[in-house]
């Protein structure tokens, strides 16, 4: 996302000075992310960045030599592998697919043995274990666990889990625990509700945890099924869960219908499965012991349903299901790429060769060709790899939230439009003489653009929504432009007049497009109102 825009001083700012930058702003962002969201259960990563912050900014007050690189190297071992593990392991538990599940979480322990990292893979061990019907391994497993501090809770209830004794799980979070449990144990505790048909109280519950945890798409199967909400379930799995299992899929289709009293279609469901695949155990137990026929009974409880069953509605009629891959992302980061190889055999740092390719000269008048075939292109040029990182690096990380959000063909107009506007104002906009002209290139204009489009986006919706959540997205995008602006403000060759003047135009085209979904949003959530 720091592209650099002016090359006339290039010299004056070493790679080393824009590496300890760009490890500077993920650490402060990752930092203060991590607080807000965590708190006190991610200690570790508090830890880590803390220390990569301290480092870098002893670096950076005491010009240590090769500081940028160093800090760079720290980073990816100590926040950018791990931080993949972590997502590649969560990925695979939604496939339940335990055995990759186990692999990534022990490359995620390697280099981040913190926050009980170091027994995850023993955990997913276990689960393994369970699905494949060695009950007497799971509670070895289970028993290792328990030694550990941050686990030995968890294996306490997934015992319990393991024997399906989930009266008795009710029974410890109410009793021994006052109602009160850790956000960990909280898909246990639904669980446990559904299962014993207590579903206002699991209605209830799931109102209360956090957004971001009642948006998990497991969490809103498992609720969705044990509520009896057939429909429900089914659009989830199809939306949220591409790659789930379709034996355990079927096992809480079945779930819901046993719920919704439609006991023979759910019996003819389960016993399709029941004989062979591993997973169904499950499924023998749902016939062996059916959930009762039930329904949320307070008139609190199927209000939150009736809010849950509009907002997966909306979500519905709004969103691209996730399952979708942001393609035009990808795209655009492989055109960036070929354009930067075809630049290399005359040099990519070269400025002769970048002006002979396509790059913005101001004055205008000291360069031959079309001026508007430059302002197109310059927006795919860069100056050296460490340019072309920093933006793909931007444009994969905001592309797909812009891809998923909208749609393809949303995200291609506003990064080529982004681009193309930026660059034709900035021409008359550059202070430039035909004696100390500028170079102006990259795709940052264009991934601002992006970063304008998601901050109209956010800040939209929090206006009509008054969510919370929004509101921290919009304050983290407020912290990341702050520093952006810091760096383009003290680096010579940094181009904060494309940067704000791309953030400028993405944030004023994606007004419409905000403006068109939130309204949509209301007008859907009115006529669910009215529908209930």
């Amino acid at each position: 996302m720091l592209g650099c825009g002016f090359f006339c001083y290039i010299n004056e700012v070493s790679i080393d000075y824009v590496l300890l930058w760009m490890v500077a702003t993920s650490t402060i962002v990752g930092l203060v992310s991590t607080v807000w969201h965590a708190g006190a259960r991610a200690r570790g990563w508090v830890l880590v960045h803390g220390a990569l912050l301290l480092g870098v900014l002893l670096g950076g007050v005491g010009h240590w030599a090769n500081a940028g690189s160093v800090a760079f190297g720290f980073w990816i071992v100590l926040v950018v592998v791990p931080t993949v593990a972590a997502r590649r392991a969560l990925t695979a538990t939604v496939r339940q697919d335990w055995v990759s599940a186990a692999a990534w979480a022990r490359v995620l322990a390697l280099f981040h043995p913190f926050d009980g990292n170091r027994q995850q893979a023993t955990y997913f061990g276990y689960r393994s274990a369970v699905d494949a019907g060695e009950l007497d391994r799971a509670r070895a497993l289970l028993a290792e666990l328990g030694k550990s501090p941050n686990w030995s809770e968890r294996a306490r209830f997934e015992r319990l889990r393991l024997d399906h004794d989930w009266a008795s799980v009710v029974g410890l979070v109410q009793t021994e625990k006052g109602g009160q449990f850790d956000l960990f144990l909280a898909p246990l505790y639904l669980r446990a509700l559904g299962e014993v048909g207590e579903l206002d109280t699991m209605w209830r519950v799931y109102d209360s945890l956090p957004r971001n945890l009642r948006q998990h798409p497991l969490l809103r199967l498992q609720v969705s099924a044990l509520g009896g909400l057939q429909s429900a379930a089914l659009q989830v799995i199809e939306r949220s869960l591409p790659g789930f299992p379709q034996d355990a899929a079927r096992v809480w289709q079945a779930s819901a219908l046993q719920v919704a009293g439609k006991a023979d279609e759910a019996t003819s469901l389960l016993e399709k499965i029941a004989e062979g695949s591993n997973a169904h155990r499950d499924a023998r137990c749902r016939l062996s012991s059916p959930l009762p026929a039930t329904a949320p009974s307070s008139t609190d409880a199927r209000e939150i349903v009736a809010r849950f069953e509009r907002c997966l509605a909306e979500e519905a009629a709004i969103s691209a299901p996730v399952s979708k891959r942001p393609l035009v992302t990808y795209a655009l980061a492989v055109v960036l790429i070929v354009v930067f190889a075809l630049s290399v055999p005359g040099g990519s740092e070269d400025p002769r060769n970048l002006i002979k390719l396509g790059a913005l000269v101001v004055p205008t008048g000291l360069v031959r060709g079309s001026i508007l075939f430059r302002v197109f292109a310059a927006g795919f040029l860069h100056f050296g790899w460490v340019h072309l990182v920093m933006n793909l690096v931007g444009l994969l990380l905001l592309g797909r939230s812009v891809e998923r959000l909208w749609n393809g063909r949303v995200l291609l107009w506003l990064f080529l439009v982004c681009n193309v506007a930026t660059y034709a104002l900035a021409i008359p906009l550059t202070a430039a003489t035909e004696h100390e002209p500028k170079i102006l290139l990259g795709a940052s204009a264009g991934v601002m653009g992006l970063v304008g489009a998601l901050a109209t986006f956010a800040a939209t919706g929090y206006l009509v929504r008054r969510n919370r959540v929004l509101g921290q997205r919009l304050l983290l995008v407020g912290l990341v432009l702050l520093l952006q602006t810091a760096f383009d403000l003290l680096t010579p060759i940094s181009g904060f007049l494309l940067h704000a003047l791309g953030f400028a135009c993405g944030a004023l085209l994606a007004i419409p497009l905000a403006l068109g979904y939130w309204r949509r949003r209301e007008h859907l959530r009115r006529e669910s109102a009215v529908n209930g």
